[in-house]
């Protein structure tokens, strides 16, 4: 279990440390109020569309990401075989990661075309489920269900 955990915290301080440095180059971009992808003026239109899916894409994607080991679905999936419960638990993992950056990336996308606070702080509100997500043996444990009902 050890090594499968190890390769989760690698694959976690990676994720953490490319949204941080999103978080930190839109702050940047938002405090100097220009547009990172150098346009000299961006379209109404995709403006709102990119904003839009931004807010969408938070507002669905980081609860499903917060909830998916949970899922009836997920938890049969990675207990399914008893063999390659830590492998399948580590393929969820990655698809939890995977969940939690779609929202980071929409939100550095539309700050990039459009350089607010509102944009910079829905970014900002994106990342902040990211130090949620730390992988740790309880953490696994509880995710798998081997420890409920008894505690600690």
């Amino acid at each position: 279990m050890n090594e499968w955990i190890k390769k989760m915290r690698r694959g976690y301080y990676v994720f953490l440390g490319c949204s941080l440095l999103l978080v930190l180059t839109g702050g940047y971009f938002a405090w100097k109020g220009v547009s990172f992808f150098m346009l000299p003026s961006a379209d109404e239109e995709v403006v709102y569309l990119c904003s839009a899916f931004s807010i969408v894409a938070t507002l669905v994607l980081v609860p499903v990401g917060l909830k998916l080991p949970f899922l009836t679905v997920v938890r049969r999936w990675v207990t399914g075989d008893s063999g390659k419960v830590m492998q399948r638990y580590y393929k969820s993992y990655v698809m939890r990661l995977g969940l939690l950056t779609v929202p980071v990336l929409a939100c550095w996308g539309s700050l990039g075309l459009i350089p607010s606070d509102s944009a910079f702080y829905l970014l900002v509100i994106s990342v902040c489920p990211c130090l949620l997500v730390y992988p740790g043996e309880d953490r696994v444990c509880h995710e798998l269900g081997e420890n409920d009902g008894g505690g600690k």
